[in-house]
């Protein structure tokens, strides 16, 4: 960081980061620039400005995407708490706004990471490419959220609940400690046309899992739109051998 420290009565001040390594932060990567000014006293400092991380990634999907952001914050430079009002991010075409806080706690000791976040008209394939492995998106079209973030410090203040503990000592005292088991259904068949919306969060799954999905004739999913009134038949396997042949009874028995 480029600047100098606020005094108690300070003028704007030019900043910038070069270099900065996300990657210091639990569950996400990226190398951060960022570049603004901030200005105010030491307990009430303003600072406006920008920041690009070119392979923003989180470490569930390990995806690389571009993320862009604008912010305006007051800093207290006296604690460390930061105020957000409000951070405008870019994630691939689609913008979200968020305004919160990270706040320091005492008890217990660390801290409280609060947020309102809103996207009004974004993509939903853009936020799957940052959220997941599959590619392309098993999902597209816009789409509007609404939620609220809040991230206490510290461990969980409850204790397990007494039925989880009990289900774990059972399972332990009947052996049941060795790997998931493999079996399952290999082949689903929907020629009725079935909602869209219904299938995202099972093909998702099963595409994660190494799964083809197709529509009944064999053509790709990922384009039909994700309204509630959008409908589409569906042929899911559990490996290209299965769909292949699955393909060609489906064929044999249209003819």
């Amino acid at each position: 960081m480029a600047g100098r420290q606020p005094s108690r009565h300070s003028g704007k001040r030019q900043l910038f980061f070069s270099h900065a390594d996300l990657g210091t932060i639990k569950g996400i990567a990226g190398i951060l620039s960022s570049t603004g000014e901030y200005g105010g006293t030491l307990d009430n400092i303003v600072v406006d400005g920008k920041t690009d991380t070119p392979d923003f990634r989180v470490a569930t999907a390990g995806r690389m995407v571009p993320l862009h952001a604008e912010f305006h914050a007051i800093v207290d430079g006296t604690t460390g708490d930061t105020y957000l009002q409000p951070v405008k991010a870019k994630i691939l075409n689609s913008w979200l706004v968020a305004n919160g806080s990270v706040v320091r706690t005492t008890d217990p000791n660390g801290h409280r990471v609060v947020l309102d976040v809103v996207i009004e008209n974004g993509k939903i394939e853009d936020l799957l490419k940052l959220a997941v492995r599959t590619d392309p998106p098993i999902m597209t079209g816009f789409v509007r959220l609404k939620t609220k973030f809040d991230l206490p410090p510290g461990e969980p203040d409850f204790p397990t609940p007494d039925h989880i503990k009990k289900a774990a000592i059972r399972a332990i005292e009947q052996n049941y400690t060795k790997y998931t088991a493999t079996g399952g259904i290999s082949l689903q068949v929907t020629p009725s046309p079935v909602r869209s919306f219904d299938l995202a969060g099972p093909l998702l799954i099963l595409r994660e899992a190494g799964g083809i999905v197709s529509d009944y004739a064999g053509g790709p999913v990922d384009d039909v739109s994700v309204r509630l009134d959008s409908r589409t038949t569906l042929l899911a396997s559990l490996s290209i051998k299965v769909h292949a042949f699955a393909r060609q009874l489906v064929s044999e028995r249209v003819a």
